[in-house]
């Protein structure tokens, strides 16, 4: 959940893509939220996308990887 990530603006455009287009987008989020979980909870919930957004907090590496070559998008 560091700044110069810009997960929040990234929830910002998942909530304009679903109510200016109609698109839904899952998300897969990974990491540690640094202590910040509710913050982050109340801002996919701000946003309308607590059906789109999953956090699966700290990962083992080889999970990851296996995310990262199932992502359509990064």
């Amino acid at each position: 959940f560091w700044a110069h990530k810009n997960h929040l603006r990234l929830l910002e455009a998942l909530a304009l893509l679903r109510r200016e287009r109609g698109v839904r987008v899952t998300c897969v989020f990974t990491g540690s939220l640094l202590g910040r979980d509710a913050e982050w909870a109340e801002a996919v919930a701000r946003a309308g996308l607590a059906d789109q957004v999953v956090h699966l907090g700290l990962r083992p590496r080889a999970e990851v990887s296996w995310l990262f070559h199932e992502a359509r998008g990064m």
